[in-house]
């Protein structure tokens, strides 16, 4: 079950997600989507390892909250030691209410897009770091897959599975225009990672494997052709996100066969190792960009091609990233689940972990 080509891609995402902040190719929030299907998967694999490990919804989430949540207070303490910095050494303040505090050090900003909707969740004006917005929707998956897990029957929570995401695709069909935060949003990018999960490691019926691909296929043709003939004019650009997220999950099925070759090459192990630092890349990379691109602009020459300095601005962060990685998230890591009747490692999500 173990699938080392997610490592890969979420190493990928991620350092697209820093691309887009440094560089005129604006990538960001397609990567998020494909951070999304990740999740999708892994949380669905790591739900399905506790069950049958008898592991209930205490445990599911506590290792959920142990792996999702110290990295991100340490990164939020790291952002406002940034903020007093710049305002020692410039002057600028950084005025921020108590509510707001208390909803950035818990990831609960989310409750002021309830009652102050906008048409992007990242414009939610009580986030610190804008980035941070698609956590807001990861926790809510997580509890509600934890809350899945309290229902007995496999079959039965296949089937709640399967009303959500058609709610889903209703609610972002109905409401194009505005975000309120909840998970009903973004439900279709994270269960179509779980359909991937299921589609690779549980469905063992042909028919119900082609059905999958056969929907996956549909949902990329149409969200295609509504985006590019230019039809969707809604603020996230709906149509991209399916195309996207459908294209994705189409893609890691017809992947899975060469995983086995992939994780013996050279590219596993630098991808790899890049997937590993990538949720700490994420939290941390965007409030230090000024900072890293005064550093890398006065070590590269001048007159250098501007891509020098990017490169070299990417370089810093990937540095970066990894050094509070090692202090602020390995000590966190959560143990890999042994199911009980394999002795195969299930993968870990490290969040998808992410947000432009």
């Amino acid at each position: 079950e173990r699938f080392e080509m997610l490592d890969g891609w979420r190493g990928l995402a991620a350092l697209a997600v820093v691309v887009h902040h440094i560089t005129p190719l604006k990538i960001g929030h397609e990567a998020v989507m494909v951070f999304f299907v990740i999740s999708g998967y892994c949380i669905a694999a790591s739900a399905d390892a506790c069950l049958r490990k008898g592991l209930g919804f205490r445990n599911f989430m506590w290792r959920r909250v142990r792996r999702i949540f110290p990295p991100y207070f340490f990164a939020v303490v790291f952002f406002l030691l940034t903020r007093l910095a710049r305002w020692k050494l410039v002057g600028t303040e950084f005025d921020r209410s108590l509510p707001e505090y208390l909803q950035n050090f818990t990831l609960t900003q989310w409750f002021t897009l309830l009652h102050n909707p906008q048409p992007v969740s990242s414009e939610n004006p009580s986030l610190f770091v804008a980035a941070f917005w698609s956590l807001n929707f990861e926790e809510q998956f997580y509890l509600v897959m934890g809350m899945l897990m309290l229902v007995t029957s496999a079959v039965a929570r296949r089937r709640i599975l399967v009303v959500l995401l058609a709610a889903a695709i209703a609610w972002n069909l109905l409401n194009t225009q505005l975000c309120y935060g909840i998970f009903i949003e973004y439900w279709v990018h994270f269960a179509v990672g779980t359909a991937v999960f299921y589609r690779l490691c549980r469905i063992q019926q042909a028919g119900y494997r082609r059905l999958i691909d056969g929907l996956l296929i549909t949902a990329a043709l149409v969200a295609g052709w509504f985006h590019f003939s230019g039809t969707d004019a809604s603020p996230r650009m709906l149509s991209l996100e399916y195309f996207c997220v459908a294209v994705f999950a189409l893609l890691l099925i017809c992947l899975r066969p060469i995983n086995a070759a992939y994780a013996r090459s050279r590219a596993a192990y630098f991808l790899g190792a890049l997937g590993v630092i990538s949720y700490s890349l994420y939290l941390i990379h965007q409030f230090n960009i000024v900072i890293g691109a005064s550093i890398v602009n006065k070590v590269v020459p001048a007159g250098a091609p501007a891509f020098v300095s990017m490169v070299g601005q990417i370089g810093f962060h990937i540095v970066l990233a990894a050094g509070f990685w090692y202090l602020f998230e390995r000590p966190f890591l959560n143990r890999a689940i042994v199911r009980s009747d394999s002795p195969a490692e299930v993968p870990m999500p490290v969040s998808g972990k992410a947000g432009a």
